[in-house]
């Protein structure tokens, strides 16, 4: 690298649209790479019983 530092920032992050208000995305970015890819269900856009069946079915799944 000739004694110079490569410099690079980057984030990452989850985000909702209102537009699809039922959606989790997901964002990563480091220099010029960009992704914004769907991470599944923005749970509390859920009903409050679908809520409580979403999560106990993931604890279920943990073990």
């Amino acid at each position: 690298m000739n004694g110079k530092v490569a410099k690079r920032s980057g984030s990452k992050g989850g985000l909702w649209l209102a537009t699809r208000n039922n959606m989790a995305l997901a964002f990563s970015q480091v220099g010029v790479s960009r992704q914004l890819p769907s991470s599944g269900l923005w749970v509390v856009a859920l009903a409050e019983e679908q809520r409580f069946s979403f999560f106990s079915n993931e604890f279920k799944k943990m073990g």
